[in-house]
C-alpha cells in the first residue's frame, strides 16, 4: 500500500512540475515600462452593465471618463435598478458628451452587456464592472496597446490589498486563477478571461453571435464566451492595464460569490474540464498522499526530498509571477496559501450543486 501511494505521489509530483515550470514559468507580462506604443487609435466602446450600483458608480465614473484615450466612448447599461444610479449617471452625462446611458430591456447582466455591446459605435469593445476602478488614466491606452494582431485581450482583475488573512487569501486565488487562464491561452487553450477586464473588437462578438450559446446560464460572459472563440487571436496584458475591485469582507460573502462564478463550470468544454481537473487531482494527491505516507512513516526521507523541492519551485514561480502582478508582499505566503486553495476547493465542490440566485 505504501509504494501505491508513493508512486501516485511522484506522478502527481510530475505533474505539478509540468503545470508551475512548463506552464506557469512561461507567463510574461510585460512591466510597461517601456511600451511599444501604436500610433493609430480606433475607436473603443467601454461598455458597463450595472444594478444598483450607486455608491460604486459614484467613486468610479470619475475614472472611467477622465481615461487619455481619444476615441472612447462609455456605455453603462441600467438593468432595472431600483436605488439613484441612473440619476448619477444622468448628472454625468450633462458634463461628458461621450458618456451615454442605455436601459437593458430584457433581464441580468448578459442582456445588458448585449444591449451596450450592439449600441457601441467602437471597433473595440472594453467591458468591466461598476465595482472596478481601473489602475491609471492609461488603462484604456494600455489595453489597446497590447492588441497587437489580435482580435481578444484578457486583462486582470487583482483586489485590493488590505489587512487580513483572508484578504491575502482571495488574493492569492486571485492569481492563482490568472496564471491558469493566461499561461493556458498562451499555449493555445484559452478557456476563460474575467470581465472587469476584457476587450475584444465588436466583429468577433458578433460573429460569436453575442452570448446565444450560453444564453440560459445566467454567468459567463467572460469564460464561456472566451472558450467558444478561437485560440490563436488572444494576447495577455500589460502591468499598466489592470482594474482593481474591493474583495469580500467575509468568508460567507466569497463562497456565495464563488458559487455564482462556478455556476458556468458544468459547460466547459471537454479538453478545458480534463486540464483543470487534472490540475485539481494532481494537487490534491500530492497532499494527500504525503500526508498518508507520513502517517505511515514510509519512505520519509523521500517524501520529505519531493515536498520540499515542489514547495521550492512554488516559492520560485509566486516569487516571479506575483511580483510582476504587484503582490510582492504575499509571495512568501504560498505554501500555506496552496494548502488553504485546495481545501476551499474541495468545499466549494460541496456546496456548488446547491441553488443561489444570482444577478
Amino acid at each position: 500500500m505504501s509504494f501505491v501511494l508513493l508512486c501516485i505521489l511522484v506522478v502527481s509530483f510530475v505533474i505539478q512540475l509540468l503545470i508551475y515550470i512548463g506552464l506557469f514559468a512561461r507567463l510574461s507580462i510585460k512591466d510597461g515600462s517601456n511600451p511599444e506604443k501604436r500610433p493609430e487609435h480606433p475607436a473603443v466602446s467601454l461598455v458597463i452593465a450595472f444594478k444598483d450600483e450607486s455608491p460604486n458608480l459614484s467613486a468610479h465614473l470619475a475614472h472611467w471618463v477622465s481615461q487619455d484615450y481619444p476615441n472612447l466612448e462609455i456605455i453603462l447599461v441600467d438593468d432595472h435598478s431600483t436605488d439613484d444610479s441612473v440619476s448619477i449617471i444622468e448628472q454625468g452625462i450633462s458634463e461628458h458628451t461621450d458618456l451615454k446611458i442605455y436601459t437593458n430591456q430584457g433581464a441580468g447582466k448578459k442582456e445588458a452587456l448585449s444591449t451596450g455591446i450592439f449600441a457601441a459605435s467602437g471597433t473595440w469593445i472594453i467591458t468591466t464592472d461598476a465595482d472596478c476602478k481601473p489602475s491609471s488614466d492609461s488603462w484604456v491606452s494600455e489595453m489597446i496597446n497590447e492588441r497587437q494582431q489580435s482580435d481578444v485581450i484578457l486583462g486582470y482583475g487583482p483586489y485590493k490589498s488590505d489587512s487580513g488573512f483572508l484578504n491575502k487569501f482571495i488574493r492569492y486565488e486571485t492569481w492563482f486563477i490568472a496564471m491558469q487562464y493566461l499561461s493556458l491561452a498562451k499555449v493555445g487553450l484559452p478557456y476563460m478571461g474575467v470581465g472587469r477586464n476584457l476587450a475584444y473588437k465588436k466583429e468577433v462578438f458578433l460573429k460569436q453571435g453575442g452570448f446565444a450559446d450560453h444564453a440560459h446560464i445566467k454567468s459567463g460572459d467572460d469564460d464561456l464566451f472566451i472558450a467558444g472563440l478561437t485560440p490563436d487571436n488572444i494576447v495577455g496584458l500589460n502591468l499598466n492595464s489592470f482594474t482593481y475591485s474591493i474583495p469580500a469582507k467575509s468568508l460567507t460573502e466569497l463562497i456565495q460569490q464563488k458559487r455564482r462564478h462556478l455556476t458556468t463550470a458544468y459547460s466547459y468544454k471537454l479538453k478545458h474540464k480534463i486540464i483543470l481537473i487534472a490540475m485539481f487531482v494532481s494537487q490534491f494527491m500530492f497532499y494527500t498522499t504525503a500526508v498518508g505516507l507520513c502517517i505511515n512513516s514510509s519512505y520519509l526521507s523521500l517524501v520529505s526530498c519531493i515536498f520540499l523541492i515542489r514547495t521550492i519551485v512554488l516559492l520560485w514561480i509566486a516569487q516571479q509571477k506575483m511580483s510582476l502582478l504587484k503582490e510582492w508582499h504575499l509571495w512568501y505566503w504560498a505554501p500555506v496559501l496552496d494548502i488553504l486553495l485546495l481545501a476551499y476547493y474541495c468545499l466549494m465542490g460541496l456546496l456548488l450543486p446547491m441553488k443561489k440566485k444570482t444577478w
